[in-house]
């Protein structure tokens, strides 16, 4: 068996099943993550032309850069690809599978180290720009935290070896905390004393990563590792389309329970709430909520009108494909034929939800706008949030 080209067969086997879900998130936030990307190009460039104009950066900048840094040294991937039934087909063959391991490591590290170089490279006009050193000097310090890099990666796997949770974290709080005084160290200028003090602690993280490990392989690390992985993505993918294989899962959330009093209980209401109790129970509220969180923090960040429009208009058009996917739970078809209500109210029920919790959620939108926004933009925004609403309850329910 070639255990290199397993990894390779199953990495291919996982990109072919995930990726028509790229297209739904495409789709649904392409505009979006436009809009974030050219508001993102628009600040950066804006802060470096102050950093510039002023010859300086404030202290907040080279720690930013930091935490960055450290983020991309610290985050060490390895997709095994691994399932508990490996267990038992491959932990046998645990001798003949070094390739599969290495290929896994390979990958991992030129991830990490490509997030690192993206991070360098957004800073190093900062560091020229605020006089900290010249080219040399920063090329030094990339160096530098390349090399440490490399250190990362090598024990981010003897980390893996270790059989005690409580080992595991104490090395990766460790681990962070120096990463980041290390990358603050080197971004803020010329090395001073506290550079020998760091190497020594890098030495002594090298030595600690020789003591006998108590695996070769840690495999249930491995596989529980691969299985949060993949939890992850799919909750990633959750945002955008209902994934097959993963059910829905609904909360009490009894602070909302007021909120469905308001409703007459009525016949013709039997829909309308039902509907409304599913939306504040299920994760999609949740979500609407963090989509204005999420609005409310950029508009914080970027307090320019039109970017503060751009965000407002890509969280209104977000938060409309999201909502058209209001429903029931499973039990809708039973529901649906048992009922004696005609189909027509449950559909209008359906839409009369998604269009007043869009009207309600573009009104906590256009506050945040209405601050930083002359008064005139920002009633015409929430009015063109408040006509999408209706446009996106007009069309039929989305159904993957």
């Amino acid at each position: 068996m070639n255990a290199r080209s397993l990894w390779e067969r199953r990495r291919a086997a996982y990109l072919r099943e995930t990726m028509p879900y790229w297209r739904y998130v495409l789709g649904s936030g392409g505009l979006a993550m436009g809009f974030a990307f050219i508001l993102f190009v628009q600040g950066y460039a804006s802060l470096l032309n102050r950093a510039q104009a002023e010859g300086a950066v404030g202290p907040w900048l080279p720690a930013f850069a930091a935490a960055a840094a450290a983020a991309a040294l610290a985050w060490n991937p390895a997709r095994t690809y691994l399932t508990q039934a490996d267990l038992v087909l491959l932990l046998p063959m645990e001798a003949r599978l070094a390739g599969y391991f290495r290929a896994a490591k390979r990958l991992g590290a030129a991830w990490s180290g490509a997030a690192l170089a993206a991070a360098l490279a957004l800073y190093a006009p900062f560091y020229a720009a605020a006089g900290f050193g010249g080219a040399a000097a920063y090329a030094g310090a990339a160096a530098a935290l390349l090399a440490l890099k490399a250190l990362l990666v090598y024990g981010a796997w003897k980390e893996r070896q270790l059989r005690f949770a409580g080992a595991r974290f104490a090395f990766a709080a460790a681990k962070a905390a120096a990463a980041f005084a290390t990358a603050f160290t080197l971004l803020r200028g010329p090395l001073d004393a506290e550079a020998a003090g760091l190497l020594a602690l890098w030495a002594a993280y090298a030595a600690a990563l020789r003591a006998p490990k108590a695996y070769r392989y840690h495999w249930e690390r491995l596989v529980e590792a691969e299985r949060r992985t993949v939890a992850l993505h799919e909750a990633w993918f959750g945002l955008f389309v209902d994934l097959p294989h993963r059910a829905e899962t609904y909360r009490a959330r009894p602070y909302w329970n007021a909120l469905l009093r308001i409703l007459p209980h009525k016949r013709t209401n039997a829909f309308l709430y039902l509907y409304w109790r599913t939306f504040l129970r299920s994760t999609l509220s949740a979500l609407a909520l963090r989509i204005v969180a999420v609005e409310a923090l950029f508009v914080w960040a970027f307090p320019h009108p039109g970017a503060a429009a751009a965000a407002f208009a890509a969280a209104c058009w977000i938060m409309g494909l999201q909502l058209r996917a209001i429903r029931t739970p499973p039990e809708e078809p039973l529901l649906a034929a048992m009922s004696p209500l005609p189909d027509a109210l449950r559909e209008r029920s359906q839409r009369s939800v998604q269009r007043t919790a869009q009207l309600v959620l573009t009104a906590l939108l256009a506050v945040p706008l209405a601050v930083v926004a002359p008064p005139g933009i920002a009633a015409a925004c929430a009015a063109a949030g408040a006509a999408a609403a209706f446009l996106f309850a007009s069309k039929r329910p989305l159904r993957l």
